[in-house]
């Protein structure tokens, strides 16, 4: 009957840690936890920021192993911060950031103690959008449509307004499409061009309009 290895917990994972921070291979280390090499040189592979890799010249030279990642060891105090950070709505990468360590290390931690990471996000505050203010003369605003289809773009060009080609337009610009069904699509397509409403991609008068038809 084959002998069962141990698994992987949070125990054995910190101490693997400790003992590669002081020096230990990774058959010393598989040792003393029971296991084979492969499961440890598997847990370091995929765990590169716990388990750094060593620089075999400085090895030779000093024979002492590389030091590991200033970082790299989450105490509880680490952890604590990480937690508050996270639910303060920071991002991976400002928590990671913040911290000293790789996206990927913060997101290993956050699976690991999952409890300590666990809160509705989505529930948290967000800044709204400014107020749209809907111009009282809406209708006013646009050319003539006379004779002019429902599906022709054109009924909604804005009165003195240049239609400017997709491609040409800037952060700035209105991009309601004001083509006609014989324009043509993609890049060429003719839009408004009128300064944007902030925080919005068109302009005060098609936001209105976009918000009417839908």
């Amino acid at each position: 009957m084959l002998k069962q290895t141990p698994s992987w917990n949070d125990i054995s994972h910190r101490k693997a840690m400790y003992m590669w921070a002081g020096g230990a291979s990774q058959s010393e280390i598989a040792n003393a936890l029971g296991m084979t090499t492969c499961q440890v040189a598997g847990r370091m592979n995929r765990n590169r920021d716990d388990f750094p890799k060593r620089n075999p010249e400085a090895t030779k030279t000093d024979g002492k192993p590389i030091a590991p990642r200033k970082n790299s060891v989450w105490t509880e105090a680490r952890l604590s911060t990480a937690a508050n950070l996270w639910k303060a709505g920071w991002t991976e990468e400002e928590v990671a950031d913040a911290l000293d360590v790789s996206k990927a290390a913060f997101v290993q931690v956050k699976k690991r103690y999952k409890p300590m990471f666990s809160v509705d996000r989505s529930k948290q505050y967000r800044p709204r959008k400014p107020r749209l203010d809907i111009p009282d003369n809406l209708d006013e605003l646009f050319e003539q449509s006379e004779g002019k289809a429902a599906a022709d773009g054109r009924r909604f060009i804005l009165a003195g307004v240049e239609p400017v080609a997709f491609v040409d337009l800037r952060l700035n610009q209105c991009r309601f499409p004001v083509s006609s069904p014989d324009s043509p699509n993609g890049p060429t397509m003719p839009c408004c061009g009128a300064p944007r409403a902030e925080g919005r991609p068109y302009c005060a008068a098609h936001a209105a309009v976009s918000r009417r038809t839908a």
